[in-house]
């Protein structure tokens, strides 16, 4: 059975690799590449899985895990980020504290 799934990524290679993956394993693939437009198309329709970037244009990605959460605690969402670099501690302390608030 095809899964309805929503990628929200900005950047349009790792997007588009997604795509064609989940497509060649029989999904429904919606792409967007900006975080306002695919914080409207997640509220819009229910999706089974959401991949989510963290860092978008618009809305961030952890702005639009909330929101989602907040509508839909059934929706399932993948994080991807393309960082490079291991993050301050103080700011994995803050992405902790969110997400226990929110599990």
């Amino acid at each position: 059975m095809p899964r309805r799934i929503l990628v929200i990524e900005d950047d349009k290679v790792i997007g588009r690799l997604v795509d064609v993956h989940l497509k060649d394993a029989g999904h429904d693939v919606r792409v967007i590449n900006d975080g306002k437009a695919g914080l409207e198309q997640a509220l819009a329709k229910p999706y089974d899985l959401i991949v989510l970037g963290l860092m978008l244009p618009g809305i961030d990605g952890i702005e639009i895990c909330r929101q989602v959460r907040a509508a839909s605690a059934s929706t399932l969402i993948l994080m991807l980020t393309a960082l490079t670099k291991m993050l301050p501690f103080r700011d994995l302390a803050v992405i902790l504290r969110w997400y226990s608030s929110v599990s």
